[in-house]
């Protein structure tokens, strides 16, 4: 797999600690790789959804996904305020959005508008925690860092 390192290269402009941060992604990638190709494969989901889609480890599921014809759905913070986005070709300049100017002007809000000032976001500190139970149908996976949930939606459950 050809992949980009640029976010290493951006986060990271001490060399010592970019060497061994790419050493360290290099020795992950095998081990990913075929954790999410095992998950894959057991499972045969419709859909792999991700949050962003952009990270190391996300494009690494991407990438075996894309290998095995498993569609994917990415999730994102909308671009509008009090949205999240899904979109099934991916976030950032890989999403869906229309590049034209004229959707924007055109586009009618209602009596909502946009807002007058900037939202402070909830604090990344403590989670609540999800209670309940899941239907059968859909697992949720964490694999370290970033979290990749699956969605299996198979006759099996």
């Amino acid at each position: 797999m050809n992949l980009k390192l640029k976010e290493v290269d951006i986060k990271y402009p001490n060399p010592i600690h970019k060497f061994l941060y790419k050493k360290l992604l290099q020795i992950q990638t095998p081990w990913v790789v075929m954790s999410v190709f095992r998950i894959l494969t057991k499972y045969s989901p419709d859909y792999l959804i991700l949050w962003n889609g952009k990270k190391f480890h996300q494009t690494l599921a991407l990438e075996v996904a894309k290998s095995l014809n498993v569609k994917c759905i990415f999730f994102e913070n909308g671009v509008l305020p009090d949205r999240t986005t899904m979109d099934f070709k991916g976030v950032n300049a890989s999403n869906s959005l229309p590049r034209d100017v004229k959707f924007y002007r055109g586009l009618r809000l209602g009596d909502r508008g946009l807002p007058e000032s900037l939202e402070v976001r909830r604090s990344r500190g403590k989670r609540e925690g999800f209670e309940g139970e899941l239907p059968p149908n859909i697992s949720l996976f964490r694999f370290r860092w970033h979290t990749i949930r699956r969605l299996c939606n198979t006759p099996h459950g």
